[in-house]
């Protein structure tokens, strides 16, 4: 047994503790335990690893924004040591042979445990995910990789299967028919481009569909970012499971808009908090995801 002494946060307080692990597993927790191998870490912290659901390592296809190695890297120095990658690389994680195939290719890479997400563009793929990948990603509106599922119908086919089920299956949540066809080259402008009644819009018509699948569909709205989505969020949805993303500006926002850039990311995490106060007055389960992104600009 591996021994661990150090500060920990153990039954509502912070106390000098010994931690004995097995096979990466906590066995037994005291104030001092015998073990084959012994770590004294002092007063400083004993943390468990993070797990970040909502990552894009943009490997492969895109190594000059980042790939496996660097960001899993990344993720293991900031504590994190698990993470879940998105499907919108080049090639898509579009199948099951995409999935082995982007498998193999990361896996040698990875510096922490990591799961990679199906695309869902259909029924079928959710269908074809189960049991192959942990999760699917379903892209309502146009975003990175081209894997925007715009049909009304094809939505409600995609939650009843994902009922019928039971895969994991992320959203990227927004009603393509109110998102502009520019790109907003700063924060009000992206604001314009992409309101916050696109996202409630979206969350909307997913609660319809969970309701009318009849059985709960453990579905996970992304980057949830306004209060109008919390509202439709806490009225409705149907959904089992809250995903929160707090995003700062990237850099393409960095040096223009009417917002210092510090201001605007500030913002957007005090709205990410009082997101997550709300959310958790409407039952939801609220998960952390980082949808870590890197982005290349010349």
């Amino acid at each position: 047994m591996l021994v661990l002494e150090g500060r920990a946060f153990f039954r509502g307080r912070l106390e000098t503790l010994a931690l004995g692990l097995e096979a990466g597993r906590i066995l037994r927790i005291a104030k001092t335990l015998r073990g084959d191998a012994h770590a004294d870490y002092g007063d400083r912290l004993v943390l468990p690893g993070g797990v970040d659901l909502h990552v894009h390592f943009r490997d492969p296809g895109m190594p000059h924004k980042e790939d496996f190695f660097s960001g899993s890297a990344a993720a293991a120095i900031g504590g994190v040591t698990t993470v879940l990658d998105m499907p919108n690389t080049e090639p898509p994680t579009a199948s099951p042979g995409a999935y082995e195939e982007k498998l193999a290719h990361v896996r040698k890479k990875a510096n922490v445990d990591f799961g990679l997400y199906g695309a869902i563009r259909s029924a079928a793929d959710v269908r074809a995910f189960m049991g192959v990948a942990p999760g699917g990603k379903l892209y309502m509106a146009p975003t990175t990789g081209g894997l925007a599922v715009t049909d009304p119908a094809s939505w409600s086919a995609v939650v009843r299967a994902a009922a019928e089920t039971g895969l994991f299956t992320a959203v990227h949540a927004e009603a393509p028919d109110l998102v502009g066809k520019e790109v907003g080259r700063t924060l009000p402008a992206h604001d314009h481009m992409r309101p916050a009644t696109a996202e409630a819009s979206a969350i909307r018509a997913l609660g319809s569909a969970a309701k009318e699948a009849g059985r709960p569909a453990r579905l996970h709205i992304a980057h949830v970012s306004s209060a109008e989505g919390l509202a439709a969020l806490a009225r409705d949805t149907g959904a089992d499971e809250l995903m929160l993303s707090t995003l700062l500006p990237d850099r393409e926002h960095r040096d223009s808009g009417d917002e210092h850039p510090r201001v605007a990311g500030r913002r957007q995490q005090r709205e990410a908090h009082r997101a997550e106060q709300h959310a958790g007055h409407h039952g939801g389960q609220c998960l952390a995801g980082g949808d870590q992104a890197a982005h290349h600009y010349l």
